[in-house]
């Protein structure tokens, strides 16, 4: 689901435009017992109760925003901002049970301010961007976990702490600028540079319980 609105702001020369959408859903799931067990094994009824139905919910929340600006019939400025945010459980089904999942958590941020000028036989396109991303797989359960195995190290069940944790994600920004010359007949000359600076982290332990 979702919704948009936009118009003017002053007549003719300011403009705003929102957007947000959003997504839901739950992926059903089946926790059993894996492995060969030896014929008359039996399940201990705190094992039984792990045991059966159960899901994996998504959420997801974008939005998007932008204010145009035309001051001069020669000049164009626009800001715009992208945000999405995530969140979801994975990893339980087959034989992990619910407390052995894990939690993906996404988020996103972009903002960017361009600017357009265009003359008699030129055109110039610059822009300032900003981004902030994360990426945080996080274990359910922070704590011992344990599996259990049939005698061929086959695995019949795991639960308790998972074992993803990561902490990962990048945050700078950038200068663009390109221009367009037409003024020569039959040719097109264009020049540009970009410059970006961002900064990355990256941590991950596996196992981390």
């Amino acid at each position: 689901y979702g919704v948009s609105v936009g118009g003017p702001i002053i007549e003719d020369k300011l403009f705003y435009f929102m957007t947000y959408e959003a997504k839901e859903f739950d992926v059903p799931r089946t926790v059993t017992l894996g492995g060969n067990l030896p014929q008359g094994t039996s399940i201990p009824a705190d094992l039984t109760s792990l045991l059966g139905a159960s899901s994996t919910p998504f959420n997801e929340d974008l939005y998007f925003g932008k204010l145009t600006w035309q001051p001069t019939d020669a000049d164009l400025i626009e800001l715009s901002v992208k945000r999405r945010e995530e969140d979801e459980i994975k990893d339980i089904g087959g034989q992990n049970t619910e407390s052995y999942g894990k939690t993906n958590i996404n988020e996103s941020t972009r903002v960017d301010l361009r600017w357009q000028w265009s003359g008699d036989a030129w055109f110039n396109d610059a822009h300032v961007t900003f981004e902030d991303e994360t990426f945080n797989p996080r274990a359910i359960t922070l704590g011992p976990g344990f599996i259990i195995q049939d005698p061929n190290r086959g695995t019949v069940l795991n639960i308790g702490g998972g074992q993803d944790y990561q902490d990962k994600g990048q945050k700078g920004w950038s200068l663009q600028d390109d221009l367009n010359f037409t003024g020569w007949d039959g040719h097109s000359i264009k020049v540009g540079g970009k410059f970006k600076s961002v900064d990355i982290n990256a941590f991950e332990q596996q196992p981390f319980n």
